[in-house]
């Protein structure tokens, strides 16, 4: 008896502590501002659009103010750069096609950062410039606008994209485990004679979810590669057949993108969880 009560309480703490321990991201795509990345991107963009639109003001006080926000927009897209920069460095055991992507790309960003310590000098320059004009810090502004838009968030998505992937696959890859974990125990439970039949319908559909999950996230990880990698992107555009004018739908759905398909997939990881908690409950209800 006091086995099998230990069994039951162990499934149904394992059960319960899902919710507290599965990784955070999970729900990261639903809230781009629950990523400090996306963030800081969403803040750089603020501050310099804000900069960029602001109407002539006569007041002193305004001119270092403008300065101050720029030199802020700067620090934070710095940081980001420094941070993306970082982490591709530190990838460690890839395949010959992914170590190249990762060399190439981390030397791309060490350009950006250039550049943008670059604007950080034109910055100071113009701060140090008693005769400064609004003009021209409004076309700064303008300028690190336009190249950030055109150049460096490009470089910035398609990194963030391979690390989104990679995320989720240690997510998929967490509830997995989770999942057998659970399954031995309800193994442990039929030992014990008790009716487990509602418990195993329940975790069936809990691994269907998780296993929509992974293919999601494969697919995600196949349009990385066909959109960024030359040699895949090149194949796939010529094997594809031309549309006819005749064939060409009034309604046309906008393919969805990297970070669409690791929201689906994260969606199914969290319907697994929820599924899990269901059964949670079910336990309490053996205990009784």
């Amino acid at each position: 008896m006091k086995l099998y009560t230990y069994i039951t309480v162990a499934l149904c703490a394992v059960i319960v502590a899902l919710p507290l321990t599965r990784p955070s991201h999970i729900f990261a795509a639903e809230s781009t501002t629950q990523n400090t990345e996306q963030t800081a991107v969403e803040t750089v963009k603020e501050a310099i659009s804000n900069l960029v639109s602001a109407k002539d003001e006569k007041k002193q006080t305004e001119t270092p103010v403008r300065i101050d926000t720029l030199k802020k927009a700067i620090q934070l897209a710095i940081n980001e750069a420094k941070d993306l920069r970082v982490k591709l460095i530190g990838l460690e055991d890839l395949s010959d096609n992914y170590e190249t992507w990762k060399t190439g790309k981390a030397e791309k960003m060490k350009e950006m950062l250039e550049m943008l310590d670059s604007f950080k000098k034109d910055v100071s320059k113009l701060e140090a410039d008693t005769e400064t004009t609004d003009n021209q810090i409004k076309g700064l502004g303008e300028k690190i606008k336009d190249w950030r838009e055109a150049t460096y968030l490009p470089l910035s998505n398609e990194i963030q994209d391979y690390f989104l992937v990679i995320e989720e696959y240690k997510t998929v890859e967490t509830a997995e485990n989770r999942s057998s974990k659970i399954e031995a125990d309800i193994i442990k439970l039929d030992k014990r004679r008790k009716n487990t039949t509602d418990l195993k319908k329940l975790l069936e559909n809990a691994n269907s979810e998780i296993k929509k999950s992974k293919k999601i996230n494969d697919e995600a990880k196949d349009l990385f590669e066909n959109t960024y990698f030359p040699k895949k992107n090149d194949a796939l555009s010529a094997t594809t057949t031309p549309i006819t004018e005749g064939e060409i739908d009034t309604v046309v759905v906008p393919p969805k993108s990297v970070r669409d398909l690791v929201k689906d997939s994260s969606n199914k990881v969290r319907n697994s969880y929820k599924i899990f908690i269901e059964m949670s409950n079910l336990v309490r209800k053996l205990l009784k």
